[in-house]
């Protein structure tokens, strides 16, 4: 039995998706949806995942060139075809609580956008942001992020 969703990361999106108002302008962006990438171009979407010089962009631009490129490039089509189903319908539906954890200096998301979405089971009534962090908050500040995920797991759990 599910008893609570916690999600991070790329936000909501409805259909047609809200690209322009959910995503920050952020030229990293178009390597998410590009196939090959090179070292060089890993590294430019690992450095907007994550805060430069922390260490982890290293890990985060091998992990990218180790995905095969078809998923990025299979992402970018089935959001052009329409592939998806409208996920804002499914949250204004849920009927178990929601929380989203956003890092507060996240590159490629706007923090505005997740705040305007009608959630009715949203968690504490408010986006959790997570200080210290960009996309990656789960790396960035591990310690809030497991801090906030036990809560809302203690919360949920009866």
């Amino acid at each position: 039995e599910t008893r609570g969703i916690v999600i991070f990361g790329t936000p909501p999106l409805g259909f047609p998706p809200a690209m322009e108002q959910a995503f920050l302008p952020n030229p990293a962006m178009n390597l998410a949806y590009k196939g090959d990438l090179t070292t060089e171009e890993a590294e430019t979407l690992a450095n907007a995942f994550a805060k430069e010089g922390t260490g982890i962009t290293h890990e985060i631009s091998g992990a990218i060139l180790q995905t095969d490129p078809g998923a990025r490039t299979m992402l970018a089509a089935s959001l052009a075809q329409g592939k998806m189903k409208d996920e804002l319908e499914i949250i204004k539906g849920l009927a178990i609580p929601l929380s989203i954890f956003h890092g507060e200096d996240d590159a490629l998301i706007s923090a505005d956008y997740i705040k305007g979405l009608e959630i009715p089971t949203l968690w504490k009534n408010k986006i959790q942001i997570i200080h210290n962090a960009t996309h990656c908050p789960q790396f960035e500040n591990p310690d809030e992020f497991n801090d906030l995920l036990n809560n809302f797991i203690e919360e949920t759990r009866t």
